[in-house]
């Protein structure tokens, strides 16, 4: 085998890898119950980190544009990944129509463009492929950019959801406080209906935790509104947990402890996942949170 056709055979093997990583790092996170994919974690966060960097706080929009350059790199590894596996047969394996001559584009740049005209399903008319392989893998890309578009639009539809509800408990745990509902507790004033709301707290703390898991790019969304925010919420729901587990009322103290063991459960995957940090304890947790989201937060006594 010649040096060429070594060449050739490396350029598809990438090629397919490129196709393959992409595609799995899709499935991961759609399908996949961790729910985030290594490439498109690897982007997150380094999103994440050069807003801090050049900020010295998270923008609001370090999460839009996290989201954007996810999709820029799917984009990337589909179109250079095929573009690789065309190159070999560019431009042989083409047909060109007349007042194209392929002479005049270097072989590389032909199959990127190649490439992105079958991904975006455009079909110029003016290369078509003529080699029997080439002319089932074209149809092929056609199928992975449909597929990719759709992962995308999916993609953005659970996310926005997730940070919907997150947000919206965020915005009942202060409002509770704000309407006196801790200061009631803390001076042993609670009603059976108390156990009622803490326990519906304590499922929308979990249901936060469950959009982390499959959503763990909702992390790095932050609120300018600050009453919103991931932080504020944690601690208003620790606060009022604390608070419930000292109630007379043994059906408010149960309450508590659930609501307590939901923030928990929270702050650890948040410690494991995002924060990386040695602190133990939810209200360590809590704090680190704060600090990295750049969230104030109020976990003293009132």
């Amino acid at each position: 085998m010649s040096g060429l056709e070594i060449l050739n055979v490396l350029s598809g093997i990438l090629g397919a890898a490129l196709i393959l990583l992409c595609l799995d790092d899709v499935f991961h996170n759609l399908f996949h119950p961790a729910g985030q994919g290594r490439l498109s974690g690897f982007a997150m966060r380094g999103t994440w980190r050069l807003s801090r960097r050049l900020r010295r706080w998270p923008s609001p929009m370090t999460g839009p544009v996290g989201i954007i350059a996810v999709i820029a790199m799917w984009v990337l590894l589909q179109v250079i990944g095929w573009a690789l596996v065309y190159l070999p047969q560019v431009p042989a394996g083409f047909a060109y129509s007349t007042g194209v001559d392929p002479s005049h584009y270097p072989p590389f740049f032909e199959s990127v463009y190649l490439s992105l005209v079958a991904l975006t399903t455009l079909g110029f008319g003016d290369v078509v492929p003529t080699h029997p392989a080439l002319r089932i893998l074209a149809p092929l890309e056609a199928l992975t950019g449909f597929v990719l578009f759709t992962a995308c639009v999916s993609w953005i539809m659970q996310l926005y959801p997730a940070l919907n509800r997150r947000r919206t408990a965020a915005l009942t745990l202060g409002n509770l406080i704000r309407a006196g509902f801790l200061a009631r507790l803390r001076h042993g004033e609670e009603r059976d209906a108390d156990a009622i709301v803490l326990t519906e707290l304590a499922g929308t703390l979990a249901q936060a935790r469950a959009d982390l898991t499959q959503n763990g790019e909702t992390y790095y969304f932050v609120d300018a509104d600050r009453s919103t925010g991931l932080a504020p919420a944690m601690a208003s729901a620790w606060r009022l947990a604390s608070a419930a587990e000292r109630a007379q009322n043994p059906s408010v103290r149960s309450a508590g402890a659930a609501l307590a063991g939901a923030t928990a459960n929270l702050t650890q995957l948040l410690e494991a996942e995002y924060l990386s940090t040695d602190h133990v304890g939810t209200v360590a947790l809590i704090a680190a949170c704060s600090r990295d989201r750049r969230e104030p937060t109020v976990l003293r006594s009132d």
